[in-house]
């Protein structure tokens, strides 16, 4: 006996039902693989106010071991190996820079692309007003002006954000990190890197106070800043595991740092009026 086949009749709700999930499938397959190729994001913003710098700082240890005895020369390896970039450390930053984009999540704080764009930026507008090579600053001076000295602070970020926090209270600099009397002048005396774990993040700090008080703050060219010395610190080692897909070269961002350090005044005098 000859069957006859029956035909189910056409059903477009169906239809679109399974072309939607077949579609759906594709696209979460396929969006993981899309996120894994792209080039690691550049963050073009950080450390933007005092509270950003207060936040960062209680994010990261203030304490920690050294991995020798040598404190001219520390190690910190043990550190640097906990927060070294990692394919999934990788994928979490560009899923967190797309969140970003969206305006669903905030950008990091401070990240080392910020502070290759950074640095690169300050660079430029420092040696386009003449700051460059070996060359004296001057400050102007009247009978109520003030003066805030920064020794060395050789990395020490949360000290730093310490003081920052002390004058704010003293009523000499805003939350947005501009000083508040044209009378007052903050001076950082050198070697602000080194010794440190932390010394990319304290330098884009310092930075960040020089581009918001480009006539206020002085930051002088220390023996540190000088002729490739941070190359003997852990500047160098902290370029070498952050900023590896960053730059090329033994240390990563090497040219970028010297050029910035190149536009420091080597001396600042004081003009009493």
């Amino acid at each position: 006996m000859k069957q006859h086949r029956v035909y189910k009749p056409y059903n477009p709700t169906r239809s679109r039902l399974k072309m939607t999930l077949v579609a759906l499938g594709i696209v979460v397959v396929l969006i993981p693989g899309l996120i894994a190729i792209l080039p690691q994001p550049g963050y073009q913003t950080g450390m933007e106010d005092l509270p950003a710098l207060v936040a960062y700082a209680a994010s990261v240890p203030e304490q920690y071991a050294l991995d020798n005895d040598n404190t001219i020369k520390p190690a910190f390896n043990k550190i640097y190996a906990q927060d070294a970039p990692t394919w999934q450390s990788n994928y979490a930053d560009k899923l967190r820079w797309l969140g970003s984009k969206l305006h669903a999540v905030n950008p990091p704080l401070w990240s080392p692309s910020f502070f290759k764009k950074q640095i690169v930026s300050l660079t430029k507008k420092r040696e386009a007003a003449g700051m460059k090579g070996d060359f004296i600053a001057k400050l102007t001076t009247g009978p109520q002006s003030k003066i805030f000295y920064f020794g060395n602070i050789h990395g020490a970020l949360h000290s730093l954000v310490h003081c920052l926090q002390k004058l704010k209270t003293l009523g000499a600099i805003n939350d947005d990190l501009t000083i508040t009397n044209p009378d007052y002048f903050i001076v950082f005396i050198g070697n602000t890197i080194s010794r440190s774990p932390y010394c990319m993040q304290t330098l884009s700090m310092v930075c960040r106070l020089v581009e918001k008080n480009p006539e206020q703050v002085i930051y002088l060219r220390g023996g540190h800043e000088s002729k490739n010395y941070w190359r003997e610190q852990s500047l160098k080692t902290q370029l070498q595991v952050f900023a590896k897909d960053l730059g090329s070269g033994t240390v990563p961002l090497a040219d970028e740092v010297n050029a910035l350090f190149n536009t420091l005044p080597l001396a600042a005098y004081v003009m009493a009026t």
